[in-house]
């Protein structure tokens, strides 16, 4: 996999924010324990750790991204944003930590989500990471969940051409609930 650094623009990042971003995330996930019954944190630096995860823009998304989630977070979204903007992260890392904030169902089905998720590799390495994390560390009782995370490893996996009717239904959620369009950044 080549380094994100080569793939995308807006990227680099200010030194030293990498250890801020562990402090705020530590922060945001502190008392909350993850679908696996494990401290949330962890599961963060696991996907921070993972070996795709090279550049350090990569990794600050892969340690904020369940911070977006208030089920999962205890600072506000605001608030969550702005620090990350005081402690030194581009706009394009904070663009993909907005990416991660659940949009409404009726509007975003999740698997349409997903596609939209693939097509910045900011947040597609990101969601991979995390899917392959849950799939390793999810209790074997907890089968229908696990399903569903390879589901969307393997959508997220899949390197075909999205086809022009996704295209269309992003652009039609867009218009209705609109996301960060990572592209632009």
């Amino acid at each position: 996999m080549e380094p994100l650094g080569d793939l995308s623009r807006g990227v680099e990042q200010k030194p030293g924010v990498l250890q801020p971003a562990i402090a705020l995330a530590k922060e945001a996930h502190q008392g909350i324990n993850g679908l696996d019954g494990k401290p949330l944190f962890e599961h963060c630096v696991r996907i921070k750790d993972d070996p795709t995860m090279v550049s350090e823009a990569q990794q600050l998304v892969a340690l904020l991204h369940d911070a977006s989630n208030p089920r999962y977070s205890t600072i506000p979204l605001e608030s969550l944003f702005g620090r990350m903007e005081q402690i030194g992260c581009t706009e394009k890392v904070i663009g993909a930590v907005k990416c991660f904030v659940r949009p409404p169902e009726d509007v975003w089905p999740y698997d349409l989500w997903i596609d939209y998720l693939k097509r910045d590799p900011l947040t597609k390495d990101t969601k991979i990471a995390d899917s392959k994390d849950a799939l390793a560390n999810f209790p074997p009782e907890r089968e229908e969940q696990r399903q569903a995370w390879q589901r969307t490893l393997d959508r997220l996996s899949d390197d075909a051409p999205e086809p022009p009717e996704t295209t269309a239904r992003i652009e039609e959620a867009m218009r209705r609930y609109p996301l960060p369009d990572l592209s632009k950044l």
